[in-house]
């Protein structure tokens, strides 16, 4: 089990050196995160490949500390098991800073945009061309800030791993499937 670390976010992932397929059973324990794949994970790794497990991402303005276990198979006969608490990874402690909360997004006009969006450049362009008071929070300078779009967007009924940015939340309602941009922004007020 390999563990790489992008800033604040953790991801793991199993490497099989041998010429059989192993089944990897991980365990997450903790809180202040979310693991995109649950806390109770059991994956098939093939013969000499390596496969992600989960990636875990801090929630915005909580500490985050955890704690890994994990056995592998090969067969039915366990060949490794492996916890924190018995000399593995240890618990891993994180702050994470972020430029907005959740209750920040309850009132007025909030765009998430990130780097290189046209759609971002131009909703940005008109709300400061109508003197159209806003937020800016770029998710692609801070994966924490993304987090609580993220959260906005499951509050919001959203089932999808993927969404095409701007996000933009009025009033504390996440507008995610933005079709016609000129159109939507033109309902927003002074």
């Amino acid at each position: 089990i390999k563990e790489e670390k992008a800033g604040d976010v953790v991801t793991y992932h199993a490497k099989n050196n041998t010429k059989e397929s192993l089944v990897v059973e991980f365990t997450l324990e903790g809180s202040g995160f979310i693991s995109d794949k649950g806390n109770n994970i059991k994956v098939v790794v093939k013969p000499l490949a390596k496969q992600e497990i989960a990636t875990i991402t801090p929630i915005p303005g909580q500490t985050a500390s955890y704690g890994m276990g994990f056995k592998y198979y090969k067969g039915n006969t366990i060949a490794a098991s492996i916890s924190g608490d018995t000399g593995g990874p240890s618990v891993q402690k994180q702050e994470i800073p972020a430029t907005i909360t959740p209750d920040d997004l309850n009132s007025g006009i909030t765009l998430f945009t990130k780097d290189g969006c046209g759609r971002c450049s131009y909703a940005v362009k008109y709300l400061k061309d109508n003197n159209i008071p806003y937020r800016e929070v770029n998710i692609t300078k801070n994966k924490a800030d993304a987090n609580v779009m993220w959260r906005s967007l499951e509050k919001a009924g959203m089932g999808s791993s993927s969404v095409q940015t701007p996000v933009i939340v009025v009033d504390g309602k996440a507008n995610f499937q933005i079709n016609d941009m000129k159109t939507f922004l033109s309902t927003l007020k002074k």
